[in-house]
């Protein structure tokens, strides 16, 4: 037996080429064509016997599927007439159309022609989309790991900067205006430097060696206000003054959970009168540092003394301490004091975060989702093409074989690679 393998855009040609089908076949087609066509809206319109059509077939093939059906169904009227014919028009009709196409061959060239448009058009139109799917989603999945790098690097970022105001990053605003609260504390360890012995060693120097050498008394009215100044005070009124702690309940929302920043109001501040003829407004159960023009005081006389103590070469260790403490006291007052600087930070800390980055990631993440999904549609799709491919190779093949029973035809192409890849 000889083997023969036709490719799927070949078979009417060959044959043709064989006189097993007339070369004029594609006219042939048409009016049977157009009488299915008709036959098929009957059974539309009759939704009793709509179900009756096969989902995923076309042509001859689709013909001798609701003929099957028609005879099978108990909705039909089986009898035959005197001539042999089906006394049901439905019937009759059906197997009429069958006959026309087994005419001549017509069926093969029915298949061949269906076979033909799926394995040149629709199938690969079909690989074709699936691909680009599949392409865009790894695109997309490309992009959102290069999303979750720069938020990760985002994240870290925004943490070491937070790290920097010692904050946790959870409630910027309350965070940092909380760190104001170490300012009292600051200034107490300024007040308790000026009473040390150290500076005290310093100053009973200085005002000797002024006295000896220019019979003069220094003048440090500022120093000597804050060495007098009795600091035994309550540090933690003085903390709420700055911002009061603020403690969330627990369980279901409500409006007592919203922490909100409260600030001192400025008509319970008082008076106090210190000596030496200056008034200092102080909040009550204040410190004296707490006021811009006594810290600034202090440090020029501090610059003094400092000036002082380089010429001894020592002796300077307690004003560089304070020093470094109104270092680090600016920001904390800059936070306190200036709301626009507070809200300078925040929007730095928000720009490392980058929200926007996250709304990027979930259209990355949506995008995916759809793309998915559509993938899934067009594969079931592309399968339903195969299986009616796979069938209509099935049927050409047994019946050429049928035709030449000492050759066996095989049907050859991308379309058979498919249907063995894709259904298999």
């Amino acid at each position: 037996m000889e083997l023969i393998d036709i490719k799927l855009e070949q078979i009417n040609e060959w044959l043709v080429l064989r006189r097993k089908l007339d070369k004029n076949w594609s006219r042939s087609l048409k009016p049977i064509e157009s009488r299915q066509a008709l036959s098929l809206s009957k059974l539309q319109e009759d939704k009793s016997l709509s179900d009756l059509i096969p989902e995923g077939l076309q042509g001859f093939l689709q013909a001798r599927a609701i003929l099957e059906k028609l005879k099978n169904s108990e909705k039909t009227e089986k009898s035959r007439n005197l001539f042999g014919n089906y006394n049901s028009q439905l019937l009759y009709d059906w197997e009429y159309l069958q006959k026309l196409y087994e005419k001549n061959n017509l069926h093969l060239a029915d298949c061949a022609k269906h076979l033909l448009q799926l394995g040149i058009y629709e199938i690969p139109s079909l690989k074709s989309t699936l691909q680009s799917y599949e392409k865009q989603i790894k695109d997309s999945q490309n992009k959102e790991s290069a999303l979750n790098e720069e938020i990760s690097k985002k994240a870290k970022s925004f943490k070491e900067k937070c790290k920097s105001y010692n904050i946790e990053g959870l409630n910027l605003a309350y965070e940092l205006k909380q760190t104001t609260r170490k300012i009292p504390e600051i200034y107490t360890e300024i007040l308790a430097i000026l009473k040390s012995e150290e500076f005290n060693e310093l100053l009973t120097i200085y005002e000797k060696m002024t006295h000896e050498n220019h019979s003069s008394i220094i003048y440090l009215p500022t120093i000597r206000r804050l060495r007098d100044f009795n600091s035994d005070v309550n540090i933690e009124k003085i903390k709420d003054k700055y911002c009061k702690v603020i403690k969330e309940t627990m369980g279901e929302e409500s409006e007592d959970d919203v922490i909100e920043i409260v600030e001192e109001n400025e008509s319970e501040w008082v008076i106090e009168m210190i000596d030496e003829g200056k008034v200092i407004p102080v909040i009550d159960d204040d410190l004296p540092l707490s006021h811009k023009e006594t810290r600034s005081d202090l440090q020029t006389e501090l610059a003094e003394l400092e000036g002082f103590a380089e010429v001894l070469g020592s002796y300077s260790a307690p004003i560089s301490r304070i020093f470094h403490l109104f270092s680090s006291l600016r920001e904390l007052i800059l936070i306190h004091e200036q709301s626009g600087y507070l809200d300078s930070i925040i929007g730095n800390l928000n720009k490392s975060l980058n929200h926007n980055l996250h709304e990027k990631l979930v259209e990355c993440q949506k995008l995916q989702d759809n793309l998915k999904e559509s993938i899934k549609t067009t594969h079931k799709q592309l399968c339903e093409l195969l299986c009616f491919a796979s069938l209509l190779i099935a049927h050409i093949e047994t019946s050429i074989n049928a035709l030449f029973p000492n050759i066996s035809v095989k049907i050859i192409g991308e379309t058979v690679k498919d249907i063995k890849h894709y259904l298999t």
